[in-house]
């Protein structure tokens, strides 16, 4: 076996067809854990019939997690101990594998010669679907390489992979490429380097900013982490967090007294190799 999924879970909407669609497209060499946060639990016994090599890890209920949510970073390093493959696939469940090809085009930017100097330790596909926020654009209008498909073909596919994609004044995807910088909804890890760097910053609840630490940190440590249009998933963005913050009767979903995200106060502590790097750890429960 050379990956394992870790995907954690707050609700059921998407993990369905996360999992059906990573089964269909992805070689058979992998395990998936699922880490279940949500409220009544997730239908573990409809998977195993269908799913070999999947576990569940349902998250306790304690003192300082009264919600169940131990927030991304937490659920990621908690199922990160039991990973004995080669590689760990980080993975929202609102992704969508859409091609075989998307493993292949992963690895082969990991066996490239190194990014500017600098190994990878994490690479992360690019989505077909970009969100507003991130073209500078006003909420609800996003950008679609493709529009949105239950199935793409083959044709699509080397449509994503080898053709120049202008999305605004200020970005073209280009073809066979790398870019520093991820975000953590895909992104498959080098276990032996993340042993080294260390876990996800657990400070970052109940999620985002943990993924801009991590690369900053991890370069610190001489690595880089790219996103590369060598391999493309959809990514629904933003589902559990709107799910959370706008939905009636979800309220307990989230300890708020833990909530945190101030990148800057750690980004300050180091800026490169040789400065100090905050350490971080897995915390208790």
């Amino acid at each position: 076996m050379q990956n394992t999924f870790v995907i954690p879970v707050l609700r059921e909407g998407y993990i369905d067809r996360c999992i059906e669609t990573l089964y269909a497209q992805t070689p058979t060499n992998f395990y998936v854990i699922v880490v279940d946060q949500t409220q009544d639990g997730l239908p573990i016994e409809r998977w195993r019939r269908a799913y070999r090599n999947l576990m569940l890890l349902r998250t306790p209920v304690t003192r300082r997690h009264a919600s169940g949510n131990l927030g991304f970073a937490k659920a990621v390093n908690l199922a990160s101990l039991l990973v004995e493959t080669p590689y760990l696939t980080i993975c929202n469940d609102d992704i969508e594998f859409i091609n075989p090809g998307w493993w292949p085009g992963v690895m082969r930017s990991f066996q490239r010669a190194a990014f500017d100097g600098r190994p990878a330790i994490v690479v992360n596909p690019i989505s077909v679907k970009i969100p507003y926020w991130a073209i500078c654009r006003q909420p609800g209008d996003d950008h679609f390489v493709l529009p949105y498909r239950e199935t793409y073909s083959d044709a699509d596919w080397q449509f994503l992979v080898t053709q120049r994609h202008f999305v605004s004044e200020r970005l073209t995807i280009v073809p066979e490429s790398d870019a520093p910088g991820v975000e953590m909804f895909c992104s498959v890890v080098d276990m032996a380097a993340f042993r080294q760097v260390g876990p996800l910053n657990e400070q970052f609840y109940p999620g985002g900013g943990e993924d801009y630490e991590y690369a900053r940190r991890a370069g610190a440590f001489g690595y880089a982490c790219l996103s590369t249009t060598r391999s493309w998933v959809f990514h629904h963005w933003g589902v559990t967090r709107d799910w959370v913050a706008g939905a009636a009767g979800h309220d307990g979903m989230v300890d708020d007294e833990l909530r945190w995200n101030d990148a800057a106060s750690l980004w300050a502590d180091y800026a490169g190799p040789g400065s100090p790097v905050p350490k971080a750890t897995i915390r208790d429960l």
